[in-house]
């Protein structure tokens, strides 16, 4: 008995310290004008240069913003799932091209942050900043430690592609803005899952919320 108590405290102590250890890659903020120049070949995508200069103006501004937040985000991730990232440093692309954020490379488009684009209107707050950053990289976290496709990925085959990538990091979101006791982002996300032009985003969204509760998500995600 006391043996497998030993052992036990033993396994206990080790997994803290692995999840203790985990970390979200270092993130290199940088305004690319080559990016945006081959993004802007349309004239819808085209962009004026006094967004890229306030792009740049604000780049300290966006990496304060994500080291105050990302840690605290992935750190209840870590606490929770204890799965981490195989890379420890990436860099983060700002744009001012209009088209989409990817995680893959990681591009974040940043004109709604700028006073230069939204003129009249207001910019968009630090917390949906840092939830763009999180939303991205949560990508990359799903892809590298959920063993797809799951039975609910496969549930839902026929839904299109945005749909089913973004069921279990929608899932992933609202349970670690809630498990961090974050409401206010929790329905900055509702709010923004349910308004994008893309319906695929909110099919997703409510596939997650409604239809299926995220609990089953986030099981799928324990499972590995």
């Amino acid at each position: 008995m006391l043996k497998s108590i030993i052992g036990i405290l033993i396994l206990l102590i080790s997994s803290l310290t692995f999840a203790s250890e985990l970390a979200s890659p270092r993130l290199f903020f940088e305004y690319s004008w080559l990016y945006d120049q081959n993004c802007a070949v349309t004239e819808e995508r085209k962009f004026d240069p006094a967004w890229a200069s306030e792009a740049v103006e604000k780049t300290q501004n966006f990496t304060d913003i994500w080291e105050k937040n990302g840690p605290i985000f992935f750190g209840k991730v870590f606490e929770v799932f204890g799965f981490g990232f195989s890379r420890k440093e990436l860099t983060a692309t700002l744009s001012v091209c209009r088209a989409p954020s990817y995680s893959n490379p990681l591009v974040l488009n940043v004109t709604r942050f700028l006073k230069s684009y939204m003129q009249d209107k207001p910019v968009r707050s630090d917390d949906a900043f840092a939830d763009l950053v999180f939303h991205e990289l949560l990508h990359t976290w799903v892809s590298e430690n959920v063993n797809f496709p799951t039975p609910l990925y496969n549930k839902y085959q026929d839904e299109e592609r945005i749909v089913r990538n973004h069921l279990h990091l929608m899932a992933m979101q609202k349970y670690i803005y809630t498990a961090l006791n974050r409401d206010d982002l929790v329905k900055l996300i509702a709010l923004q899952y349910s308004t994008m032009p893309m319906p695929g985003y909110s099919r997703a969204w409510k596939i997650v919320t409604e239809i299926e509760g995220v609990e089953p998500f986030i099981e799928e995600v324990k499972a590995k």
